[in-house]
């Protein structure tokens, strides 16, 4: 083949390359232009007249277990609710015994300890099979002393456990200077807004206890060990050391009579709270900020003739929280515009979260 032939068949089979890779980038942008139009209108279609948007926003079963905890507390265990959550929980408990924190994972701690406890809320015999179950599951992943600290605060709120193995969350965080290492707004703004409560809850340590008949002390896996975060290193100087000092120090504090500024200091976490939970959709609008910020104030209004007469928003998909006049000083419930399903619920103000990620 002579040299000018070869140089026209390459000729041409580039030219033809060039061609189909024109084609197919064609079709690419065509495709992407269609799904670009079918998102739209799918968006435009979801939206509502309002002009809102509120998708699902679905979580593990720990927001269901803590809900049922909540009703206790208000004591309102026998709502229908109670029985919807737990057969939620009950329907998502996977075979080892235990409850994930993510779809398809392996079974987590704290999931199953709050299931367990709210189930035995909900009614559920210790005997049952699917408790059993359960129980071993926790003392297999390491025992109740092995949970996280949120999961031991709620339980020393209903007297399930000693305070003394909770982690101390002191009101008098609020006189901390900005400039200070470990000041408030050194932490970020969620969990800002379920520290501050918490803090509330601590001074007041309320009890809210549990029903004679459910304990949680078969879930210890050594019954009576102390936290592992309790655990010094074996180290003299270092910082897990300098903060269980420290720790240790403010426990001292708190059996201590003499706390000359723990009235300021509960005034001005109060004050931080109510400032922003005015006009707002709940404290930070997601759940656990919404719900410690209710059991802050039902840890300091004792008083029922107190004047704290407001709206709390808990949109979990079940209710809102509101205080009624003082006459009755109980709580209610108004249904929400929309929920999430008969028996879970959403875990904070979807629209709040997804209008500005539709725009």
């Amino acid at each position: 083949m002579t040299p000018e032939a070869r140089l026209r068949i390459e000729s041409s089979h580039s030219e033809s390359g060039q061609a189909t890779a024109v084609v197919q980038t064609r079709n690419l942008e065509f495709l992407v232009e269609q799904a670009l139009s079918r998102s739209r209108d799918w968006m435009l279609a979801a939206q509502a007249q309002e002009g809102y948007w509120w998708g699902e926003l679905e979580a593990d079963t720990t927001l269901e277990s803590d809900y049922i905890l909540y009703l206790h507390i208000l004591g309102q265990l026998k709502s229908e609710k109670t029985a919807k959550l737990a057969s939620y929980i009950r329907e998502r408990q996977l075979e080892d015994g235990g409850w994930y924190i993510f779809y398809g994972g392996p079974s987590e701690l704290n999931a199953t300890v709050k299931a367990y406890v709210a189930l035995r809320l909900a009614g559920d015999a210790p005997t049952a099979a699917h408790m059993q179950r359960a129980k071993q599951k926790v003392l297999d992943l390491g025992g109740l002393e092995a949970t996280n600290s949120y999961v031991r605060f709620y339980l020393a709120m209903v007297g399930a456990i000693s305070w003394d193995m909770v982690p101390s969350i002191p009101p008098e965080m609020m006189l901390l200077p900005d400039w200070f290492p470990l000041n408030l707004y050194e932490m970020s703004s969620w969990t800002r807004g379920i520290v501050v409560p918490l803090a509330i809850v601590y001074a007041n340590k309320p009890d809210w206890r549990l029903p004679e008949d459910v304990t949680v002390t078969d879930l210890f896996k050594v019954p009576g060990q102390r936290p592992p975060s309790f655990t010094w290193d074996k180290g003299v100087f270092t910082w897990r050391n300098a903060f269980l000092a420290l720790e240790r120090g403010l426990k001292l504090y708190e059996r201590s009579s003499w706390k000359p500024f723990r009235k300021l200091c509960l005034a001005r976490a109060r004050k931080w709270m109510m400032v922003r939970l005015e006009r707002s959709e709940g404290l930070g609008t997601i759940y656990p900020a919404m719900m410690n910020s209710i059991f802050a104030l039902l840890a300091e209004t004792k008083d029922v003739d107190d004047p704290l007469r407001l709206w709390l928003p808990l949109n979990a998909g079940c209710s809102r929280i509101r205080f009624l006049a003082p006459a009755t000083g109980r709580l209610r419930t108004r249904e929400p515009p929309r929920v999430a399903g008969p028996s879970s619920f959403r875990m904070t103000t979807i629209p709040m979260w997804t209008t500005p990620r539709s725009f």
